[in-house]
């Protein structure tokens, strides 16, 4: 077995410089070599060994042999054969040294080159300006530039290789100042040469610095070196690094010769600035040129293809290069799985993978992470089963995508077991790792598990601290999420970009714009105003606090603005009612060059939606069409919705059936879109055919059909219903479960609604809400009350639903007194702001205490304009107590509120005539008649099994 060789520190070559003076070539001498090499680890194998055995070896031989060592990659072995060259008594020559070097730069071992070093010092071959600019270089490949810059500035004959190398240092290093500072130095006494230049423009990409590189091309061009073709290869580098593709465009098509490497720099460049179908058209070119490809070209190519999103072209590429002939590596083999699975195929890639003969952690990675991209959780979380079964390891990113497909999935149970795997292969410790835990506990809801994770920490980074306030925003935990916030900053860490990306998501959750104001403070102080990201957070944040106007502003004031924070702004104008400013944004956006994406044309339909443009939303429909969009379960079911709204049901019914791959967020469109139109036998039928279709409801598909049998009090159906829920697992959501009580409470089963109720694990306040009402409609008061108390208790805060719900029951019952305290519980101790239904219920429950002059009063004393409701409620009070004076003031009001409305001039009739005043009875009735107003007749729907 071979043991790892090591070149020796300075103290330790040192023991063998005697040797090369001292030791004559005898058994005893070879044999106390063999012993000194073999405490230094050098290693021999026989061949070696047998040509070392040779004392009349030449040094050319010795030279000849290193030389052949390193072009193999055999660095040990050539610095064996100088350690034997040595001992044997042979003299080193000045040209054996930049060997030496080049073989420590190639085994990256910065000791061994310091070694190298102190023995050229020591032989005095240090002042040779070709070794001299070869340890430049050597320094500056290990980083160590103030070592470089030493041996540099002792140079006294520097040539072009020197400067170069030295230029390249501080390139290299990120130095540009100085690399230029000594660019200007150099044009005092040499010429550069191309290398100079194309080191130079090297600096120019990485910097940005267009303007520098454009001063350079202008020096090639007038020192006639422009047809060199390495050249011009480096200047269209440069200008693609400086995103300024049109003009590496018209260089390129100006170049007189072209290699390979100007056509791969092309297809990378239109890659990189965002134009992946030119990249496939130079693709194109560079195969009518006759050129063969490189696997950097059909890497290239296949980073367009994935950017492109084409899945037709990138299966024709894919069979290009199988037809071509191409050895595919393992390495391009994985590249077409990224490819694959960016272009949404992720099936495709499957084949491709099932039929690789050789597989790695990255190939295995790539298939978790497109299954996770394509929305197959459970596939992703296969994928990783069989990581472990086929390979028994894994990776940090293995783990990640993993935890990422937890949280498409929400399946804590697996998220835990996932952790535990992660510790016994030891990346507990990884920040990566545990940062993707903590989001996956985050997004499983199990807040004590992520904060737990968060404690247990030994390190934390920025990218830590930011993750736990998400988790905490996301989950309404608010207050956590500002306190975290503090002590973040308290121990030390800079609330970055993210961070504040995040509280300000905590405080657009939760409406509150005073805190949202401190971090806009905050961000303006520290820079972070005009980022991209934490503008656009801000801006949602005031259109969604009604603040449009400061909306507007900031978006005025973002200088660069991408399609998130246009879809915002979209967002925000749809939001408060600025539908028309939605749509001049949609135009807008077209205008400076953003291509509208799913989320921007799913606005537009829902402003189209709520403002009742049909015109508009058959031009956004047609829009979609003639982009390709039509198919995306998103746009179809908001086209579905906004054809729904419009009773549009033919329309409606054609996006429906024109969508061949129809998934459960399309049916639920179309269920809900009939369901909400009132057509609930429709809507039972479109469940019956979901089922029948083998689709599987989720909780949104039973929201969506049960109100349809609260409304028709189709109790059979309800049980129908309830029974699937049962079975597919969905008893426990808090939704679907207030649907279900509210079924059976309209249908008269308000023991199975109690049922309900006392069977869900989680009630929200809407729970509670409905299971009111459902007491109230079976006048269950003193049920309703307790309920109200045990509310209370639970230290739930009731909504203005809650009250209504209340003063219903009180009104039903004709509790007077209670119905003024739950009212001064609403306004005092809950600061709820009474609507137009609280004060229409309080006016009905003290007209019917017979109390119809504090009726009165209370309706005139009222913030608001009062409703026809309230002052109805009124009327029909007056009628049934005969106060004849109060219902003439009352249907004033009415009769100029709703003139139309025949029912309120009847009301008025029938009190004059319980009250014997029969003329004006009569009158009123007159009236009706001569202006053509007439009584609404009844009906009513009863169903039949």
């Amino acid at each position: 077995m071979r043991v790892p060789w090591k070149f020796p520190s300075f103290r330790g070559y040192n023991i063998l410089l005697p040797l090369q003076y001292r030791l004559s070539l005898n058994s005893s001498s070879l044999m106390l070599l063999h012993s000194h090499a073999s405490k230094l680890l050098i290693s021999f194998d026989d061949s070696v060994r047998e040509k070392i055995t040779r004392a009349n070896a030449s040094e050319s031989e010795w030279i000849s042999r290193m030389r052949e060592s390193c072009k193999r990659g055999g660095v040990e072995e050539a610095i064996t054969l100088y350690c034997h060259m040595s001992a044997c008594g042979i003299k080193p020559d000045i040209s054996m040294f930049p060997i030496l070097i080049k073989a420590s730069c190639q085994s990256s071992n910065a000791e061994l080159g310091k070694a190298i070093f102190g023995h050229i010092l020591e032989l005095g071959f240090d002042e040779d300006v070709i070794i001299a600019t070869a340890i430049v270089d050597m320094f500056a490949k290990f980083l160590d530039i103030q070592s470089a810059r030493k041996v540099f500035d002792k140079i006294l004959k520097r040539d072009v290789a020197s400067w170069n190398a030295m230029i390249a240092g501080y390139s290299r290093m990120g130095y540009v100042h100085e690399a230029l500072v000594l660019f200007h130095r150099m044009l005092t006494s040499l010429k550069p040469n191309y290398l100079t230049i194309s080191i130079l423009l090297q600096v120019c990409a990485d910097s940005g610095f267009e303007d520098l590189g454009r001063v350079l091309h202008g020096y090639v061009l007038r020192q006639g070196l422009q047809s060199d073709v390495f050249l011009h290869n480096s200047f269209l580098v440069m200008y693609n690094k400086c995103d300024n593709i049109k003009f590496s465009e018209r260089l390129f098509e100006r170049m007189s010769r072209r290699d390979l490497v100007s056509w791969n720099v092309m297809i990378s460049g239109y890659t990189h600035t965002g134009f992946p179908e030119k990249a496939l058209e130079m693709f194109y070119r560079l195969q009518m040129e006759g050129l063969i490809c490189d696997l950097i070209t059909l890497e290239a190519i296949l980073h367009a293809c994935a950017q492109l999103g084409d899945i037709e072209e990138s299966k024709y590429i894919h069979d290009c290069i199988v037809r071509s002939g191409y050895f595919l590596d393992l390495y391009a083999d994985n590249s077409i799985l990224v490819m694959y699975c960016k272009c949404g195929s992720v099936y495709s890639a499957l084949e491709l993978f099932n039929r690789m003969s050789q597989r790695n952690l990255v190939s295995w990675n790539v298939m978790i992470d497109g299954f996770v991209r394509a929305g197959h959780p459970s596939k992703a979380l296969m994928m990783f089963k069989n990581l472990r079964v086929f390979e028994n390891r894994i990776s940090s990113e293995s783990l990640v995508a993993a935890l990422q497909a937890v949280k498409q999935s929400k399946q804590l149970n697996q998220g835990m077991c996932i952790h535990g795997q992660a510790i016994f292969f030891g990346f507990d410790s990884d920040a990566f790792v545990l940062n993707s835990i903590i989001g996956m506990y985050g997004a499983c809801a199990s807040i004590t598990s992520a904060h737990n994770c968060f404690q247990f920490m030994c390190e934390r980074n920025t990218i830590t601290w930011n993750t736990m306030i998400y988790v905490y925003a996301e989950n309404a935990c608010f207050r956590e999420a500002f306190e975290l916030l503090g002590s973040m900053q308290f121990v030390g860490y800079k609330a970055d970009a993210i961070t504040l990306v995040n509280i300000l998501l905590a405080c657009t959750l939760s409406l509150d714009l005073k805190h949202g104001k401190i971090v806009h403070g905050y961000a303006a102080r520290n820079g972070l105003e005009s980022d991209v990201f934490v503008a656009t957070s801000l801006l949602d944040l005031y259109a969604k606090c009604g603040r449009l106007s400061m909306s507007c502003s900031i978006f005025q004031l973002i200088p660069t603005r991408n399609l998130v924070t246009w879809n915002a702004m979209m967002q925000g104008c749809c939001k408060n009612g600025f539908f028309r400013e939605s749509l001049s944004l949609f135009h807008l956006m077209q205008q400076v060059g953003l291509v509208p994406d799913v989320t921007s044309m799913v606005l537009l339909i829902q402003a189209c939606s709520l403002s009742g443009w049909r015109k508009e939303g058959k031009f956004i429909h047609d829009y979609v069409i003639g982009a390709g969009l039509e198919s995306n379960e998103f746009i179809a079911s908001s086209l579905i919705t906004m054809y729904s709204k419009f009773n549009d049901f033919d329309s409606a019914k054609s996006v429906f059936d024109g969508n061949s791959s129809r998934n459960i967020v399309i049916w639920n469109a179309m269920i809900a879109g009939v369901a909400q139109s009132a057509l609930a036998s429709q809507a039972m039928t479109l469940f019956r055919l979901l089922r029948h279709n083998d689709i599987i409801p989720d909780s949104v598909t039973f929201i969506s059909v049960l109100p349809s049998c609260a409304c028709s009090t189709w109790l059979q159906h309800g049980k129908w219903i309830h029974s699937l829920v049962i079975r597919l697992g969905y008893e426990s959501d808090a939704f679907v479960g207030t649907c279900l009580l509210d079924v059976y409470a309209k249908c008269g089963a308000i023991d199975m609604a109690r049922l309900v109720f006392d069977g869900m694990g989680i009630r929200t306040t809407l729970t509670w809400n409905a299971m009111l009402a459902a007491n109230g409609i079976h006048g269950n008061v003193e049920e309703a009350h307790k309920l109200f108390s045990q509310m209370q208790k639970l230290g739930l805060d009731p909504d203005n639903v809650t009250f209504l719900c209340l003063l219903s029951v009180c009104r039903h019952t004709g509790e007077v007194e209670k119905g003024l305290q739950y009212f001064e519980l609403m306004t005092k101790v809950y600061s709820i702001v009474p609507r137009s239904e609280h004060y229409a219920c309080m006016v009905d429950l003290l007209s019917r205490g017979g109390l119809l002059s504090e009726a009165l009063k209370f309706i005139e004393e009222i913030s608001i304009e009062p409703t026809s409701s309230a002052w109805g409620s009124l009327l029909s009070a007056c009628r049934d107590q005969g106060n004849v004076e109060i219902g003439e003031l009352v249907s004033e009001k009415l009769f100029e509120l709703n003139p139309e409305q025949s029912g309120y001039h009847m009301l008025l009739s029938n009190i004059y005539a319980a009250n014997g005043r029969w003329l004006e009875a009569a009158s009123v009735r007159m009236k009706l008649k001569e202006r053509g107003v007439r009584k609404q007749p009844a009906w009513s729907v009863v169903e039949t099994f």
